[in-house]
């Protein structure tokens, strides 16, 4: 509920600043059956929005920016790792668990933007819903088939398989392994999770599941995770800088800005000159090329 609620205020706010967009997302009409298919079509999508080598870096941002995607953060529970909505009166828009690495937010906002791109269409699967939430299965449950081309939607749009063995290839001792520090510095290249790197290694076939799983669950290379910093942080800024903008457009409040922004009244300059906020009305007159 606070989400769709935050969605409908989200849009209220570019109404009142003249800044309502119509969204870039380009649906999928063919109806999906394959593993090959949500490849394909999330090598489609890195081309499109020209994502380079590394997508994970620029996901958010290009979603946010140049597809025209609201997109959340806020805490849930464990199981849920974010849910997505298109409608008329707020258009496509994406919910992300803050309290879930960097890394996993990321592998999420790729799997939920699969939803928005097929909305339903594919085999097997329970169609289209007006909200999907992306939550745990129950042990010795089969994921919906749309769960599942998700999940590799996500994975080959966020890890280039080429690119991805290009790098391996530069890291691989001459023994044939690879130092765990480096997958760990491998994850932070392509903006995922380390849980991601080994689940790719997987899927390629380079180390059997058993193997991957074994080796990520070692409480070392947890450790080292930690020790090294954790993963970047994952944060959609859109949503805030347009409420500074009605904030200085005299639009809300400074109460109801610092509620948006989740933090106290006396923080609430530090966010305006975070997002280069200033006095109202000073803008900068530009002539663009016709």
């Amino acid at each position: 509920n606070r989400f769709v609620h935050l969605c409908r205020t989200y849009r209220e706010l570019e109404e009142w600043l003249g800044e309502a967009r119509e969204p870039d997302v380009r649906p999928v009409r063919a109806i999906l059956s394959t593993y090959e298919q949500a490849h394909a079509l999330a090598d489609q999508e890195r081309k499109r929005l020209d994502f380079g080598l590394a997508p994970g870096r620029q996901l958010l941002e290009a979603l946010e920016e140049r597809v025209g995607i609201k997109v959340f953060a806020l805490d849930l529970e464990d199981g849920v790792s974010g849910a997505s909505i298109h409608s008329a009166l707020v258009g496509p828009a994406v919910l992300l668990n803050r309290t879930h690495p960097p890394g996993r937010q990321a592998f999420t906002l790729a799997h939920e933007y699969f939803h928005l791109l097929t909305q339903g269409r594919v085999a097997r699967s329970k169609g289209q819903q007006s909200l999907h939430l992306c939550e745990a299965q129950p042990p010795g449950a089969r994921k919906d088939r749309a769960e599942q081309l998700a999940d590799q939607f996500a994975g080959r749009l966020l890890l280039p398989p080429e690119h991805f063995v290009e790098r391996l290839r530069l890291l691989r001792r001459e023994d044939g392994t690879i130092d765990r520090l480096d997958l760990i510095g491998l994850a932070r290249y392509f903006g995922v999770s380390v849980q991601s790197v080994f689940v790719e290694l997987a899927v390629l076939k380079l180390v059997p599941w058993d193997e991957a799983k074994r080796a990520y669950g070692d409480p070392e290379l947890q450790d080292q995770i930690l020790q090294m910093g954790g993963e970047q942080a994952l944060e959609p800024t859109r949503f805030r800088r347009v409420a500074v903008k009605a904030f200085l457009a005299e639009r809300i409040s400074r109460t109801r800005l610092a509620e948006l922004l989740e933090v106290n009244v006396a923080d609430v300059d530090g966010e305006v000159r975070h997002f280069g906020g200033g006095e109202p009305g000073r803008g900068v007159k530009i002539a663009l090329p016709r």
